[in-house]
C-alpha cells in the first residue's frame, strides 16, 4: 500500500508542477507578445496602486530637487519647466495619487533618510486634506527603495486576487497618456495628461473641494515644514489653481482663502516660500477637471510658480 501512495504522491506532484511550469510559460509568453512586463502591477507595498507604482519606479533613484505629493504635484508639476529652471538634471517626481500631507510626511522623511534632496517642491490643493491617509510600513517601505530586488517582494506580497483584479486597469494606466488615471511617467516620474481624445467625466469637470480641511492634516504639514527647516532643506510650496470656469460659490471661497492662510502661515514661520496662483487666471483649457492639468496647462503653471520665486 505504501509503494502504491508514495508513487500516487510522486505523480500527483510531477503533475502539478508540470501544470505551474506549463501556465507560467504560457502566461510569459503571452506577455511577450501582448503586454510589456512593465506593465504587470507592481508589488502591493501599500494599499495603493498608484503609491505603488511611483515606489517601484523611484527606487535608488537619488535626486537634489524632488516633488512630492499629491495628483497636483504629479500633474500640475512639469518637469521640463523645473529642469531648465534650476539648470539641472538631478530632479525626481515623487509624487502619487490622494497623498495627504501626513503620507508626504512620512516619504519625505524617508527619501530624505536615504539620499538628502537640496529641495523639495510640494504643489498641494485644499482636496489633499480630504482623503484618507494611506496604509504604509515607512520601515519596511525604506529597505524597498534601497534594494532591487522585485520577485522577493512578489512573494511576500502573494495576494493573487490583489493582482488579479488590478492587473485590466493597471494596463490601461500605462499604456495611455489620456485618461485620468494615467501612469505613464515622463523620465522624472511626472505624468503630463494629454487630453487630446480625454472622455471627460462631468463629477471631475465640476468638482470643488467643500471644507476647510483635517486640523490634524495642517499639523502634518506643520511637521514637515519644521522637518526641513531642521534638515536645512529647501521648501516650496505651491497653491493649485481651480479652472477659470467652476462655479465656486461663498462657502468654498472662504474654505480655499482660510486653506491658504493656514498653509502660508505654516511656511512663512520658517522662513519657507509659499506661492500663491489665484492672482490671474486660469482658463479651462488648460484642464482636465476642476483641479487637474493637462500638459501645457502644467507648463505653464509651474513656469508661472517659478517666476514668482524670485519675488518672494
Amino acid at each position: 500500500m505504501r509503494p502504491f501512495l508514495h508513487n500516487l504522491f510522486r505523480f500527483t506532484g510531477f503533475t502539478i508542477l508540470g501544470l505551474v511550469i506549463f501556465i507560467v510559460s504560457a502566461g510569459l509568453y503571452y506577455h511577450r507578445k501582448h503586454i510589456p512586463f512593465n506593465h504587470i502591477p507592481p508589488p502591493m507595498i501599500t494599499n495603493s496602486d498608484g503609491y505603488n507604482d511611483k515606489l517601484l519606479f523611484a527606487r535608488n533613484k537619488q535626486a537634489d530637487i524632488v516633488a512630492i505629493g499629491s495628483s497636483m504635484s504629479l500633474n500640475n508639476i512639469n518637469s521640463d519647466e523645473i529642469t531648465h529652471y534650476f539648470k539641472s538634471d538631478s530632479y525626481l517626481n515623487l509624487s502619487s495619487w490622494g497623498m495627504t500631507p501626513k503620507d508626504v510626511f512620512y516619504l519625505m522623511e524617508t527619501y530624505a533618510s536615504i539620499h538628502k534632496p537640496k529641495a523639495f517642491i510640494i504643489n498641494g490643493s485644499l482636496e489633499d486634506l480630504e482623503q484618507e491617509d494611506k496604509k504604509v510600513d515607512y520601515a519596511a517601505l525604506k529597505k524597498y527603495l534601497t534594494t532591487t530586488q522585485t520577485v522577493s517582494y512578489y512573494i511576500k506580497n502573494s495576494n493573487l486576487i490583489y493582482y488579479a483584479k488590478n492587473f485590466p486597469s493597471y494596463n490601461r494606466s500605462k499604456a495611455f497618456r489620456n485618461i485620468y488615471e494615467s501612469l505613464v511617467y515622463d523620465k522624472y516620474g511626472g505624468v503630463p495628461i494629454d487630453s487630446t481624445g480625454l472622455v471627460r467625466s462631468t463629477a471631475k469637470w465640476e468638482y470643488a473641494p467643500k471644507n476647510a480641511g483635517d486640523r490634524r492634516q495642517y499639523d502634518y504639514l506643520d511637521s514637515l515644514s519644521t522637518y526641513c527647516k531642521r534638515q536645512n532643506i529647501s521648501l516650496i510650496y505651491f497653491e493649485s489653481p481651480v479652472r477659470e470656469g467652476l462655479a465656486v460659490n461663498k462657502e468654498v471661497e472662504s474654505a480655499f482663502l482660510l486653506h491658504n492662510s493656514k498653509v502660508e502661515k505654516i511656511l512663512t514661520k520658517n522662513g519657507q516660500v509659499f506661492v500663491r496662483s489665484n492672482t490671474q487666471s486660469w482658463p479651462d483649457n488648460f484642464y482636465i477637471d476642476g483641479l487637474h492639468m493637462n500638459e501645457a496647462g502644467a507648463a505653464l503653471y509651474t513656469r508661472y510658480c517659478l517666476e514668482q520665486l524670485g519675488a518672494n
